[in-house]
């Protein structure tokens, strides 16, 4: 790959970003099945929907340059999916399990929320209206979804894992830790 221009940038951020997606496609279905949450389910769920949407999204960008959206596999969603999904299927605790579902979902959102608004920054340089636009609501999308993980691990997340006992025997009857 060479980078003899912003379109030509343009062009291998929008295709790192496609495989991304369609590699996010093939991951969340078994991670969505891990979960023992009904909100994180539903949460991730949305992401899948979400994600659907913008490759069809990505499709109609690559129509409008004239070009395919083949191109490299992207690395980068490779290890945070690979993460994602081994955390996933670890042994332990289905809260905390489902907390680690949620971060790792977060490491995703926030890649591709980094991903978008490069390439928005990029089309908008270019003059490419239409692109940024399309661009613009994926971000908003992105946003919206790591805001809903954030969310679940504050308030799901929290109560259940910081919750934790301490034994009648422990140094003067400390009390048990609380969420804040």
């Amino acid at each position: 790959m060479r980078l003899d221009s912003m379109q030509c940038l343009l062009t291998e951020q929008l295709r790192d970003i496609y495989n991304a997606e369609k590699q996010l496609l093939k991951v969340s279905p078994k991670v969505i099945d891990a979960t023992t949450g009904p909100r994180l389910r539903a949460a991730l769920e949305r992401q899948g929907w979400q994600a659907r949407m913008q490759v069809a999204r990505l499709q109609l960008i690559f129509g409008e340059l004239g070009m395919a959206p083949r191109g490299m596999e992207c690395r980068g969603m490779v290890g945070l999916l690979c993460e994602w999904e081994a955390m996933a299927f670890e042994e332990g605790e289905a809260e905390v399990r489902d907390y680690a579902i949620i971060a790792g979902g977060r490491r995703v959102a926030l890649y591709e929320m980094a991903a978008y608004d490069n390439a928005r920054n990029l089309a908008g340089r270019l003059g490419l209206r239409s692109i940024v636009s399309k661009l613009e609501e994926t971000f908003a999308e992105e946003v919206a979804t790591n805001d809903a993980l954030a969310d679940l691990a504050e308030k799901d997340g929290a109560a259940q894992i910081v919750r934790r006992r301490r034994p009648a025997s422990s140094p003067k009857n400390l009390p048990a830790l609380q969420p804040v």
